[in-house]
Protein backbone atom coordinates (compact mmCIF):
# COMPACT_ATOMS: atom_id res chain seq x y z
CA UNK A 1 0.00 0.00 0.00
CA UNK A 2 1.45 3.20 -0.93
CA UNK A 3 0.68 6.01 1.61
CA UNK A 4 -0.29 9.86 0.56
CA UNK A 5 0.99 13.09 1.40
CA UNK A 6 -0.40 15.79 2.24
CA UNK A 7 0.84 19.28 2.86
CA UNK A 8 -1.79 20.99 4.33
CA UNK A 9 -1.56 22.61 7.54
CA UNK A 10 -5.53 22.07 7.86
CA UNK A 11 -4.49 18.39 7.66
CA UNK A 12 -2.19 18.81 11.01
CA UNK A 13 -2.67 16.04 13.68
CA UNK A 14 -3.37 19.38 15.98
CA UNK A 15 -6.19 20.39 13.77
CA UNK A 16 -7.66 16.81 13.20
CA UNK A 17 -7.44 16.79 17.26
CA UNK A 18 -9.28 19.72 17.69
CA UNK A 19 -12.00 18.86 15.02
CA UNK A 20 -12.19 15.70 16.28
CA UNK A 21 -12.82 16.95 19.91
CA UNK A 22 -15.56 19.53 18.74
CA UNK A 23 -17.35 17.43 16.65
CA UNK A 24 -17.80 14.82 19.40
CA UNK A 25 -18.94 17.46 22.04
CA UNK A 26 -20.87 18.63 19.49
CA UNK A 27 -23.06 15.49 18.15
CA UNK A 28 -22.76 13.99 22.12
CA UNK A 29 -24.16 17.06 23.71
CA UNK A 30 -27.53 16.71 21.15
CA UNK A 31 -27.87 12.91 21.51
CA UNK A 32 -27.73 13.22 25.30
CA UNK A 33 -30.60 16.38 25.12
CA UNK A 34 -32.36 13.75 23.27
CA UNK A 35 -31.91 10.55 25.07
CA UNK A 36 -34.29 8.53 27.06
CA UNK A 37 -32.41 7.77 30.07
CA UNK A 38 -33.41 3.85 30.06
CA UNK A 39 -34.67 1.58 27.62
CA UNK A 40 -37.93 -1.31 28.11
CA UNK A 41 -36.60 -3.29 24.70
CA UNK A 42 -36.26 -7.05 25.46
CA UNK A 43 -33.06 -6.60 23.50
CA UNK A 44 -31.68 -3.82 25.40
CA UNK A 45 -32.55 -5.92 28.85
CA UNK A 46 -30.65 -9.14 28.11
CA UNK A 47 -27.75 -7.47 27.13
CA UNK A 48 -27.80 -5.31 30.50
CA UNK A 49 -28.60 -8.37 32.88
CA UNK A 50 -25.53 -9.83 30.27
CA UNK A 51 -23.23 -7.38 31.52
CA UNK A 52 -24.89 -7.36 34.98
CA UNK A 53 -23.76 -11.31 35.39
CA UNK A 54 -20.50 -10.66 33.97
CA UNK A 55 -19.59 -8.16 37.12
CA UNK A 56 -21.42 -9.40 39.95
CA UNK A 57 -21.14 -12.71 38.95
CA UNK A 58 -18.80 -13.58 36.94
CA UNK A 59 -20.82 -15.77 34.79
CA UNK A 60 -22.08 -15.40 31.03
CA UNK A 61 -24.98 -17.43 31.71
CA UNK A 62 -28.69 -15.41 32.53
CA UNK A 63 -30.45 -15.02 35.62
CA UNK A 64 -32.73 -18.80 36.45
CA UNK A 65 -35.66 -17.21 37.40
CA UNK A 66 -38.05 -14.06 36.95
CA UNK A 67 -40.14 -12.92 34.03
CA UNK A 68 -37.19 -12.51 31.71
CA UNK A 69 -36.78 -16.27 31.46
CA UNK A 70 -40.33 -16.76 29.97
CA UNK A 71 -40.06 -13.25 27.61
CA UNK A 72 -36.49 -14.42 26.31
CA UNK A 73 -37.47 -17.79 25.43
CA UNK A 74 -40.88 -16.73 23.88
CA UNK A 75 -39.66 -13.79 22.10
CA UNK A 76 -36.47 -16.03 20.65
CA UNK A 77 -33.81 -13.74 22.63
CA UNK A 78 -32.19 -16.78 24.38
CA UNK A 79 -32.09 -20.28 24.71
CA UNK A 80 -31.55 -22.96 27.61
CA UNK A 81 -27.28 -24.24 27.33
CA UNK A 82 -26.18 -27.36 27.29
CA UNK A 83 -25.73 -27.15 30.90
CA UNK A 84 -29.50 -26.08 31.44
CA UNK A 85 -28.78 -22.61 32.16
CA UNK A 86 -30.49 -19.76 30.31
CA UNK A 87 -27.65 -18.19 27.58
CA UNK A 88 -28.57 -15.15 25.30
CA UNK A 89 -28.16 -15.86 21.39
CA UNK A 90 -26.07 -12.13 21.46
CA UNK A 91 -22.30 -11.74 21.83
CA UNK A 92 -19.81 -11.40 24.51
CA UNK A 93 -18.57 -8.53 22.81
CA UNK A 94 -20.95 -5.47 23.40
CA UNK A 95 -21.56 -6.93 26.91
CA UNK A 96 -17.55 -6.81 27.77
CA UNK A 97 -17.92 -2.82 26.11
CA UNK A 98 -20.42 -1.94 28.80
CA UNK A 99 -19.16 -3.41 31.56
CA UNK A 100 -17.27 -0.11 32.15
CA UNK A 101 -20.38 1.88 31.84
CA UNK A 102 -22.37 -0.43 34.50
CA UNK A 103 -19.58 0.50 37.11
CA UNK A 104 -19.98 3.97 36.21
CA UNK A 105 -23.95 3.74 37.21
CA UNK A 106 -22.56 1.07 40.24
CA UNK A 107 -20.32 3.85 41.36
CA UNK A 108 -23.27 6.48 41.15
CA UNK A 109 -25.12 4.76 42.88
CA UNK A 110 -23.01 4.06 46.04
CA UNK A 111 -22.28 7.78 45.79
CA UNK A 112 -25.88 8.79 45.86
CA UNK A 113 -26.48 6.27 48.90
CA UNK A 114 -23.26 7.72 50.64
CA UNK A 115 -24.95 11.07 50.19
CA UNK A 116 -28.29 10.08 52.37
CA UNK A 117 -30.09 10.13 48.87
CA UNK A 118 -33.80 9.35 49.05
CA UNK A 119 -34.78 5.57 47.53
CA UNK A 120 -31.09 4.40 47.10
CA UNK A 121 -32.72 1.38 46.70
CA UNK A 122 -34.11 2.53 43.38
CA UNK A 123 -30.81 4.72 42.52
CA UNK A 124 -28.98 0.84 42.53
CA UNK A 125 -31.27 -0.49 40.15
CA UNK A 126 -31.98 2.69 37.64
CA UNK A 127 -28.32 4.32 37.41
CA UNK A 128 -26.16 1.03 36.38
CA UNK A 129 -29.26 0.56 33.51
CA UNK A 130 -29.43 4.69 32.88
CA UNK A 131 -25.45 4.20 32.14
CA UNK A 132 -25.65 1.61 30.07
CA UNK A 133 -28.32 3.44 28.05
CA UNK A 134 -26.86 6.51 27.77
CA UNK A 135 -23.40 4.78 26.57
CA UNK A 136 -25.10 4.60 22.91
CA UNK A 137 -24.76 8.46 22.66
CA UNK A 138 -21.27 7.93 23.40
CA UNK A 139 -20.69 5.52 20.66
CA UNK A 140 -22.15 7.29 17.57
CA UNK A 141 -20.90 10.16 18.45
CA UNK A 142 -17.44 8.62 18.52
CA UNK A 143 -18.79 6.81 14.77
CA UNK A 144 -19.29 10.70 13.46
CA UNK A 145 -15.53 11.49 14.33
CA UNK A 146 -14.41 8.47 13.00
CA UNK A 147 -16.82 9.33 9.63
CA UNK A 148 -15.50 12.94 10.14
CA UNK A 149 -12.10 12.03 9.58
CA UNK A 150 -12.42 9.57 6.66
CA UNK A 151 -14.54 11.70 4.73
CA UNK A 152 -11.93 14.56 5.74
CA UNK A 153 -8.90 12.60 4.85
CA UNK A 154 -10.73 11.58 1.11
CA UNK A 155 -12.12 14.80 0.19
CA UNK A 156 -9.24 17.46 1.73
CA UNK A 157 -12.49 19.86 2.42
CA UNK A 158 -13.14 20.18 6.04
CA UNK A 159 -16.49 22.07 5.49
CA UNK A 160 -17.68 19.20 3.30
CA UNK A 161 -16.74 16.52 5.98
CA UNK A 162 -18.33 18.63 8.93
CA UNK A 163 -21.49 18.87 6.97
CA UNK A 164 -21.97 15.24 5.71
CA UNK A 165 -21.16 14.29 9.02
CA UNK A 166 -23.76 16.32 11.04
CA UNK A 167 -26.31 15.13 8.01
CA UNK A 168 -25.80 11.49 8.95
CA UNK A 169 -25.86 12.32 12.76
CA UNK A 170 -29.50 13.65 12.28
CA UNK A 171 -30.69 12.46 9.27
CA UNK A 172 -30.16 8.76 9.61
CA UNK A 173 -32.44 6.23 12.19
CA UNK A 174 -28.65 6.41 14.17
CA UNK A 175 -30.15 9.66 15.97
CA UNK A 176 -33.52 7.20 16.72
CA UNK A 177 -30.40 4.50 17.55
CA UNK A 178 -28.74 6.81 20.33
CA UNK A 179 -31.79 5.73 22.83
CA UNK A 180 -33.25 2.53 21.89
CA UNK A 181 -30.55 0.16 23.25
CA UNK A 182 -30.01 -2.43 20.20
CA UNK A 183 -25.98 -3.29 19.29
CA UNK A 184 -26.23 -2.30 15.98
CA UNK A 185 -24.97 1.01 16.29
CA UNK A 186 -21.49 -0.48 18.40
CA UNK A 187 -21.00 -3.31 15.38
CA UNK A 188 -21.11 0.10 13.09
CA UNK A 189 -18.67 1.85 15.02
CA UNK A 190 -16.70 -1.15 14.84
CA UNK A 191 -16.26 -1.62 11.35
CA UNK A 192 -16.19 1.73 10.41
CA UNK A 193 -13.77 2.11 13.01
CA UNK A 194 -11.55 -1.14 10.99
CA UNK A 195 -11.79 0.26 7.30
CA UNK A 196 -10.58 3.51 8.59
CA UNK A 197 -7.45 2.33 10.18
CA UNK A 198 -6.86 0.37 6.68
CA UNK A 199 -7.53 3.97 5.06
CA UNK A 200 -5.43 5.56 6.56
CA UNK A 201 -2.88 3.21 6.58
CA UNK A 202 -3.10 2.87 2.61
CA UNK A 203 -3.07 6.79 2.21
CA UNK A 204 -1.27 8.75 4.67
CA UNK A 205 0.53 6.55 7.42
CA UNK A 206 1.61 2.86 6.94
CA UNK A 207 2.36 1.68 10.50
CA UNK A 208 1.81 -1.74 11.29
CA UNK A 209 -0.29 -0.55 14.54
CA UNK A 210 -3.23 0.65 11.79
CA UNK A 211 -3.81 -2.55 11.08
CA UNK A 212 -3.48 -4.57 14.47
CA UNK A 213 -5.90 -1.92 15.07
CA UNK A 214 -8.31 -2.92 12.41
CA UNK A 215 -8.40 -6.20 13.16
CA UNK A 216 -9.15 -5.53 16.57
CA UNK A 217 -12.23 -3.50 15.81
CA UNK A 218 -13.02 -6.06 13.18
CA UNK A 219 -12.96 -8.75 16.00
CA UNK A 220 -14.83 -6.77 18.74
CA UNK A 221 -18.08 -6.62 15.63
CA UNK A 222 -17.53 -10.64 15.05
CA UNK A 223 -17.29 -11.18 18.71
CA UNK A 224 -20.85 -9.47 19.11
CA UNK A 225 -22.55 -10.80 16.42
CA UNK A 226 -20.93 -13.04 13.90
CA UNK A 227 -22.75 -11.95 10.37
CA UNK A 228 -20.57 -9.16 11.12
CA UNK A 229 -17.67 -11.44 9.29
CA UNK A 230 -19.41 -10.63 6.36
CA UNK A 231 -17.35 -7.48 5.95
CA UNK A 232 -13.61 -9.55 6.41
CA UNK A 233 -13.83 -10.34 2.73
CA UNK A 234 -14.88 -7.07 1.61
CA UNK A 235 -11.65 -5.35 3.88
CA UNK A 236 -9.22 -7.97 2.25
CA UNK A 237 -10.76 -6.99 -1.24
CA UNK A 238 -9.82 -3.72 -0.25
CA UNK A 239 -6.71 -4.44 0.94
CA UNK A 240 -5.61 -6.11 -2.28
CA UNK A 241 -6.97 -3.85 -4.96
CA UNK A 242 -4.79 -0.61 -2.89
CA UNK A 243 -1.58 -3.19 -2.75
CA UNK A 244 -2.11 -3.55 -6.74
CA UNK A 245 -2.34 -7.23 -6.47
CA UNK A 246 -1.33 -9.91 -7.99
CA UNK A 247 2.40 -8.49 -7.13
CA UNK A 248 4.03 -10.13 -9.46
CA UNK A 249 7.56 -10.21 -7.68
CA UNK A 250 6.44 -11.13 -4.17
CA UNK A 251 5.77 -14.61 -3.45
CA UNK A 252 6.23 -16.56 -0.68
CA UNK A 253 5.72 -16.26 3.11
CA UNK A 254 8.13 -13.12 3.75
CA UNK A 255 5.87 -11.09 1.13
CA UNK A 256 4.63 -8.02 2.52
CA UNK A 257 1.25 -9.04 2.51
CA UNK A 258 1.68 -11.60 4.60
CA UNK A 259 3.32 -9.53 6.94
CA UNK A 260 0.07 -7.22 6.69
CA UNK A 261 -2.20 -9.89 7.24
CA UNK A 262 -0.39 -11.29 10.21
CA UNK A 263 -0.39 -7.92 12.04
CA UNK A 264 -4.17 -7.88 10.94
CA UNK A 265 -4.66 -11.08 12.61
CA UNK A 266 -2.83 -10.16 15.69
CA UNK A 267 -5.68 -8.09 16.43
CA UNK A 268 -8.63 -10.36 15.23
CA UNK A 269 -7.99 -13.92 16.16
CA UNK A 270 -8.08 -13.40 20.22
CA UNK A 271 -11.63 -12.01 19.65
CA UNK A 272 -12.36 -15.36 16.99
CA UNK A 273 -10.91 -17.10 19.94
CA UNK A 274 -13.29 -15.97 22.52
CA UNK A 275 -16.52 -16.35 20.71
CA UNK A 276 -15.09 -20.14 19.93
CA UNK A 277 -14.80 -20.73 23.74
CA UNK A 278 -18.07 -18.87 24.39
CA UNK A 279 -20.29 -21.19 22.04
CA UNK A 280 -18.72 -24.16 23.41
CA UNK A 281 -19.13 -23.10 27.23
CA UNK A 282 -23.29 -22.00 25.99
CA UNK A 283 -23.96 -24.59 23.61
CA UNK A 284 -21.80 -27.14 23.47
CA UNK A 285 -20.24 -26.75 20.02
CA UNK A 286 -17.77 -23.62 19.07
CA UNK A 287 -19.51 -23.38 15.93
CA UNK A 288 -23.13 -22.99 17.37
CA UNK A 289 -23.76 -19.82 16.98
CA UNK A 290 -27.10 -19.29 18.71
CA UNK A 291 -28.61 -17.92 15.73
CA UNK A 292 -29.65 -21.56 14.30
CA UNK A 293 -32.50 -21.60 16.55
CA UNK A 294 -35.61 -19.59 17.27
CA UNK A 295 -37.25 -16.54 16.19
CA UNK A 296 -33.84 -15.20 14.42
CA UNK A 297 -33.60 -18.69 12.09
CA UNK A 298 -35.55 -18.75 9.02
CA UNK A 299 -38.83 -20.36 9.18
CA UNK A 300 -41.72 -21.45 7.01
CA UNK A 301 -43.08 -18.14 8.19
CA UNK A 302 -40.43 -15.99 6.72
CA UNK A 303 -41.25 -13.91 3.97
CA UNK A 304 -40.49 -14.89 0.43
CA UNK A 305 -36.66 -13.34 -0.45
CA UNK A 306 -37.56 -10.82 -3.30
CA UNK A 307 -40.44 -9.44 -0.93
CA UNK A 308 -37.90 -8.80 1.52
CA UNK A 309 -35.45 -6.93 -0.71
CA UNK A 310 -38.48 -4.93 -1.06
CA UNK A 311 -39.08 -4.10 2.74
CA UNK A 312 -35.11 -3.45 3.06
CA UNK A 313 -34.93 -1.03 0.30
CA UNK A 314 -38.03 0.61 -0.34
CA UNK A 315 -41.14 -0.98 2.27
CA UNK A 316 -43.03 1.53 4.36
CA UNK A 317 -41.44 -0.16 7.54
CA UNK A 318 -38.08 -1.13 6.99
CA UNK A 319 -37.14 0.82 3.74
CA UNK A 320 -33.24 2.10 3.46
CA UNK A 321 -34.54 4.66 0.89
CA UNK A 322 -37.58 5.79 2.86
CA UNK A 323 -36.17 6.55 6.40
CA UNK A 324 -32.91 7.26 5.18
CA UNK A 325 -33.19 9.85 1.99
CA UNK A 326 -30.24 10.61 1.95
CA UNK A 327 -28.60 7.65 0.31
CA UNK A 328 -29.83 8.87 -2.63
CA UNK A 329 -28.06 11.98 -2.33
CA UNK A 330 -24.93 9.60 -1.37
CA UNK A 331 -25.62 7.37 -4.59
CA UNK A 332 -25.53 10.19 -6.76
CA UNK A 333 -22.25 11.35 -5.84
CA UNK A 334 -20.60 7.94 -5.91
CA UNK A 335 -19.69 7.93 -9.78
CA UNK A 336 -17.83 10.81 -9.33
CA UNK A 337 -16.33 9.53 -6.42
CA UNK A 338 -15.10 6.48 -7.78
CA UNK A 339 -13.33 8.71 -10.13
CA UNK A 340 -11.36 9.49 -7.53
CA UNK A 341 -11.13 6.48 -5.08
CA UNK A 342 -12.30 3.35 -6.69
CA UNK A 343 -10.64 1.21 -4.38
CA UNK A 344 -12.84 2.76 -1.73
CA UNK A 345 -16.50 3.59 -3.23
CA UNK A 346 -16.53 -0.19 -4.41
CA UNK A 347 -15.75 -1.20 -1.04
CA UNK A 348 -18.77 0.52 -0.04
CA UNK A 349 -21.29 -0.57 -2.16
CA UNK A 350 -19.89 -4.35 -2.07
CA UNK A 351 -20.08 -4.18 2.28
CA UNK A 352 -23.77 -2.45 1.89
CA UNK A 353 -24.28 -5.49 -0.47
CA UNK A 354 -23.58 -8.01 1.85
CA UNK A 355 -25.40 -6.72 4.49
CA UNK A 356 -28.39 -6.45 2.10
CA UNK A 357 -28.57 -9.71 0.34
CA UNK A 358 -27.50 -11.58 3.43
CA UNK A 359 -30.50 -10.19 5.58
CA UNK A 360 -33.12 -10.50 3.27
CA UNK A 361 -32.29 -14.14 3.33
CA UNK A 362 -32.58 -14.36 7.12
CA UNK A 363 -36.18 -13.65 9.13
CA UNK A 364 -36.98 -10.12 9.63
CA UNK A 365 -36.25 -7.56 12.75
CA UNK A 366 -39.63 -6.77 14.21
CA UNK A 367 -40.18 -3.70 16.67
CA UNK A 368 -37.62 -1.07 14.27
CA UNK A 369 -37.48 1.89 13.39
CA UNK A 370 -36.08 1.56 9.71
CA UNK A 371 -33.59 -1.10 8.60
CA UNK A 372 -32.11 -1.64 11.80
CA UNK A 373 -30.00 -4.75 10.79
CA UNK A 374 -28.50 -2.64 7.64
CA UNK A 375 -27.04 0.30 10.27
CA UNK A 376 -23.64 -1.37 10.20
CA UNK A 377 -23.24 -0.26 6.41
CA UNK A 378 -25.05 2.95 6.42
CA UNK A 379 -21.96 4.85 7.31
CA UNK A 380 -19.96 3.21 4.26
CA UNK A 381 -23.26 4.90 2.12
CA UNK A 382 -22.32 8.20 3.39
CA UNK A 383 -18.87 7.92 1.93
CA UNK A 384 -19.71 9.18 -1.56
CA UNK A 385 -22.24 11.66 0.35
CA UNK A 386 -20.06 14.96 -0.02
CA UNK A 387 -19.80 14.51 -3.91
CA UNK A 388 -23.03 13.54 -3.80
CA UNK A 389 -24.21 17.36 -2.31
CA UNK A 390 -21.38 18.97 -4.59
CA UNK A 391 -23.54 17.45 -7.88
CA UNK A 392 -26.76 18.99 -6.48
CA UNK A 393 -25.63 22.25 -5.45
CA UNK A 394 -25.79 24.35 -8.69
CA UNK A 395 -29.06 24.92 -10.34
CA UNK A 396 -32.82 25.27 -9.47
CA UNK A 397 -34.06 21.75 -10.04
CA UNK A 398 -31.26 20.21 -8.41
CA UNK A 399 -31.12 22.42 -5.49
CA UNK A 400 -34.72 21.58 -4.70
CA UNK A 401 -34.41 18.21 -4.64
CA UNK A 402 -31.56 18.42 -2.72
CA UNK A 403 -33.34 20.76 0.16
CA UNK A 404 -36.45 18.11 -0.35
CA UNK A 405 -34.13 15.03 0.71
CA UNK A 406 -32.59 16.82 3.25
CA UNK A 407 -35.53 18.05 5.19
CA UNK A 408 -37.23 15.17 4.66
CA UNK A 409 -34.27 12.88 6.24
CA UNK A 410 -34.14 15.01 9.65
CA UNK A 411 -37.99 14.93 9.98
CA UNK A 412 -38.13 11.50 9.49
CA UNK A 413 -35.57 10.88 12.67
CA UNK A 414 -36.90 14.14 14.87
CA UNK A 415 -40.64 11.86 14.54
CA UNK A 416 -38.86 9.00 15.32
CA UNK A 417 -37.37 10.20 18.70
CA UNK A 418 -39.89 12.70 19.68
CA UNK A 419 -42.31 9.64 20.94
CA UNK A 420 -41.31 6.51 21.57
CA UNK A 421 -41.57 4.36 17.66
CA UNK A 422 -42.96 0.90 19.94
CA UNK A 423 -46.03 2.42 20.77
CA UNK A 424 -46.86 2.74 17.07
CA UNK A 425 -45.76 -0.52 16.80
CA UNK A 426 -47.11 -2.31 18.95
CA UNK A 427 -50.52 -1.00 18.18
CA UNK A 428 -50.38 -2.49 15.04
CA UNK A 429 -49.14 -6.06 15.96
CA UNK A 430 -51.62 -5.91 18.27
CA UNK A 431 -54.81 -4.89 15.86
CA UNK A 432 -53.15 -7.32 12.95
CA UNK A 433 -51.45 -9.85 15.08
CA UNK A 434 -48.45 -9.66 12.74
CA UNK A 435 -45.22 -7.93 13.18
CA UNK A 436 -44.95 -8.13 9.12
CA UNK A 437 -48.15 -5.82 8.47
CA UNK A 438 -46.35 -2.70 9.29
CA UNK A 439 -43.40 -3.61 6.95
CA UNK A 440 -45.09 -4.17 3.86
CA UNK A 441 -48.28 -2.21 4.10
CA UNK A 442 -48.17 1.69 4.17
CA UNK A 443 -51.53 2.33 5.72
CA UNK A 444 -49.69 1.52 8.91
CA UNK A 445 -46.70 3.62 7.86
CA UNK A 446 -45.12 4.39 11.19
CA UNK A 447 -43.85 8.18 10.53
CA UNK A 448 -47.56 8.69 10.06
CA UNK A 449 -48.27 7.07 13.53
CA UNK A 450 -46.03 8.87 15.23
CA UNK A 451 -47.58 11.93 14.74
CA UNK A 452 -50.90 10.04 15.92
CA UNK A 453 -49.46 9.22 18.82
CA UNK A 454 -47.64 12.88 19.56
CA UNK A 455 -51.14 14.14 19.38
CA UNK A 456 -52.44 11.58 22.10
CA UNK A 457 -49.57 12.86 24.23
CA UNK A 458 -50.97 16.68 24.04
CA UNK A 459 -54.14 15.14 25.62
CA UNK A 460 -52.93 12.45 27.64
CA UNK A 461 -53.29 13.27 31.65
CA UNK A 462 -50.51 13.01 34.29
CA UNK A 463 -51.45 9.80 36.55
CA UNK A 464 -47.79 10.02 38.45
CA UNK A 465 -47.49 11.77 41.58
CA UNK A 466 -44.71 13.10 43.21
CA UNK A 467 -44.24 10.62 45.74
CA UNK A 468 -43.51 7.67 43.20
CA UNK A 469 -39.99 9.18 42.97
CA UNK A 470 -37.24 7.05 41.17
CA UNK A 471 -39.31 4.06 41.69
CA UNK A 472 -41.60 4.74 39.34
CA UNK A 473 -39.07 4.32 36.60
CA UNK A 474 -38.94 0.45 37.16
CA UNK A 475 -42.64 -0.13 37.34
CA UNK A 476 -44.91 -1.64 34.62
CA UNK A 477 -47.41 0.93 35.31
CA UNK A 478 -45.12 3.71 34.77
CA UNK A 479 -43.59 2.06 31.31
CA UNK A 480 -47.11 1.33 29.83
CA UNK A 481 -48.00 5.82 30.55
CA UNK A 482 -45.17 6.44 29.51
CA UNK A 483 -45.76 5.12 25.59
CA UNK A 484 -47.75 8.14 25.07
CA UNK A 485 -45.09 10.24 25.94
CA UNK A 486 -42.85 12.68 24.90
CA UNK A 487 -39.35 10.21 25.06
CA UNK A 488 -36.58 12.15 26.25
CA UNK A 489 -35.07 11.95 30.16
CA UNK A 490 -35.73 15.34 31.33
CA UNK A 491 -39.57 15.13 30.33
CA UNK A 492 -39.54 11.70 32.16
CA UNK A 493 -37.85 13.26 35.03
CA UNK A 494 -40.60 16.16 35.10
CA UNK A 495 -43.18 13.66 35.40
CA UNK A 496 -42.36 11.30 38.07
CA UNK A 497 -41.34 14.51 39.97
CA UNK A 498 -37.42 14.49 40.02
CA UNK A 499 -35.83 17.77 41.49
CA UNK A 500 -36.18 20.83 38.57
CA UNK A 501 -32.79 22.20 39.77
CA UNK A 502 -30.58 19.20 39.07
CA UNK A 503 -32.90 18.03 35.92
CA UNK A 504 -32.50 22.41 34.56
CA UNK A 505 -28.72 22.48 35.22
CA UNK A 506 -27.97 19.76 33.31
CA UNK A 507 -30.17 20.88 30.12
CA UNK A 508 -27.93 23.83 30.52
CA UNK A 509 -25.07 22.39 30.48
CA UNK A 510 -25.61 20.17 27.19
CA UNK A 511 -27.38 23.23 25.66
CA UNK A 512 -23.86 25.45 26.16
CA UNK A 513 -22.21 22.38 24.86
CA UNK A 514 -23.96 22.37 21.60
CA UNK A 515 -23.09 26.33 21.75
CA UNK A 516 -19.70 26.36 22.56
CA UNK A 517 -19.21 23.29 19.92
CA UNK A 518 -20.83 24.48 17.17
CA UNK A 519 -18.75 27.97 17.74
CA UNK A 520 -15.95 26.25 17.93
CA UNK A 521 -16.18 24.24 14.84
CA UNK A 522 -17.30 27.08 12.55
CA UNK A 523 -14.15 28.92 13.42
CA UNK A 524 -12.24 26.16 12.61
CA UNK A 525 -13.77 25.86 8.72
CA UNK A 526 -11.73 27.28 5.66
CA UNK A 527 -12.88 29.84 3.72
CA UNK A 528 -15.37 28.84 1.47
CA UNK A 529 -14.56 26.89 -2.08
CA UNK A 530 -15.89 25.65 -4.83
CA UNK A 531 -13.47 22.67 -5.70
CA UNK A 532 -13.48 19.88 -3.33
CA UNK A 533 -9.78 18.97 -3.18
CA UNK A 534 -8.31 15.65 -2.50
CA UNK A 535 -5.88 14.97 -0.20
CA UNK A 536 -5.14 11.53 -0.73
CA UNK A 537 -3.33 11.14 -3.80
CA UNK A 538 -2.08 7.91 -3.52
CA UNK A 539 -2.46 4.49 -5.81
CA UNK A 540 -5.96 4.99 -7.40
CA UNK A 541 -7.22 1.98 -9.53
Amino acid sequence: MTPAHSGSTSSSSSSRARVSGLVFCLLLAIYLLTAKGFSDLQDAETTYLMTRNLVERGSVALPTSGVLVTEALDTGHARRGQDGRLYALYGLGYPLFLVPWYLLGKGAAFIAHILGAQSAGSMAALLPRAAVNLSLAFQIAFLGVILCQLLWLLTGDLRLSLGATLLFALGTPFWVYSKAGFYEPFIALCLLLCFHSLTVYALRQPHGAWLSLAGFALGWAVATKPSALLAAPVFLFYVLWRRGWPAPAQVGFRAPLWRELGLFCLGLLPWLALMLLYNQVRFGSPLDLGYTRGFYAPSSGTPPYLLQLYGFLLGPGRGLFIYCPLVLIALIGWRAARQEFPAEMWTVLLLAAAYLFYHAASAPDRFAWGPRYLLPALPFLMLPLPWGLRALSSGFLPRTVLVFLLVTSMTLQVLGIIVPYGTWLGRVHAQTHSSQTVVYQWRHFPPLGQIKVLAEVQTTPLHLSDAWGPEGLLSKEFKIQMRHSLDFWWFYAWRLGLPRVPVLFGMTVLLAMVVVSALGLRRSLPPISGVCSTAATGRRR
